[in-house]
């Protein structure tokens, strides 16, 4: 079966819109095998206020051990879809690098929620997913 995409990058944050998003790739992944699922992870830059209350690495260890957790258990949940799976880890500004990623491996549809774990509900739609939406130059699918 020919599809679209051949690419498709989720952007997961462990929210329930990132969840979300993930089942909707899977479902459009599941028309070909051939389609490859990225799940993306971005640990955000620390706040000041976690550096001086536990110290820099000890916060970092944390949660990039969190992010290998929460990344691990959804790697295990699709290695029974057949179709070539990638999964990653990264550090800096979200919106930033999920753009950068999808143009660097060349990912032509982006999923993601409407918000993620970004406080006071990230007004209405997020200001991750509004910059991603501004800035990609592929197809990008927002999840409520």
């Amino acid at each position: 079966m020919m599809s679209f995409y051949s690419k498709i990058l989720v952007a997961h944050d462990g929210s329930e819109l990132a969840e979300k998003a993930l089942k909707t790739a899977m479902k459009l992944a599941g028309v070909d095998k051939r389609i490859e699922l990225h799940i993306l992870h971005v640990l955000k830059p620390l706040p000041l206020l976690d550096f001086l209350e536990a110290g820099e690495e000890s916060v970092k260890v944390l949660r990039r051990e969190r992010a290998e957790l929460m990344m691990n258990e959804i790697k295990e949940s699709l290695d029974g879809m057949g179709n070539p799976i990638v999964i990653k880890i990264s550090e800096g500004h979200p919106e930033k690098k999920i753009v950068n990623y999808a143009e660097h491996h060349a990912c032509d549809m982006i999923i993601m929620g409407s918000r993620g774990l970004g406080g006071i509900k990230e007004f209405f739609l997020g200001s991750v997913s509004h910059y991603v939406v501004q800035h990609a130059k592929v197809p990008t699918f927002i999840i409520k």
